[in-house]
């Protein structure tokens, strides 16, 4: 079965932004209607909110961020999205 998240973002400009990600199985895939988005960049909407930080959300749902988040180990992409979270935050250091 699978399941699907819905986010509305603030942007950069305060715009907001559509960010939805899709579990099925173990394939996670995630989409947002910003700009870097929109070419298939991963973008600083969705590695905010799989590194759990709800803080640019704006629907109202950030409580489910954390369902989001349960998910995460079972997914093909965690040892990537780990490793990316790891060097982000040793950065912002």
């Amino acid at each position: 079965m699978a399941e699907t998240f819905s986010f509305t973002a603030r942007g950069v400009a305060g715009e907001p932004h559509q960010v939805t990600f899709r579990i099925e199985q173990c394939n996670l895939t995630g989409v947002c209607s910003c700009a870097d988005g929109a070419t298939g960049e991963l973008c600083e909407h969705r590695l905010r909110i799989l590194s759990g930080d709800p803080s640019q959300i704006v629907s109202g749902n950030e409580c489910q961020v954390l369902d989001l988040l349960d998910y995460l180990p079972e997914t093909d992409v965690w040892p990537y999205l780990e490793r990316l979270i790891s060097s982000k935050r040793q950065l912002e250091r």
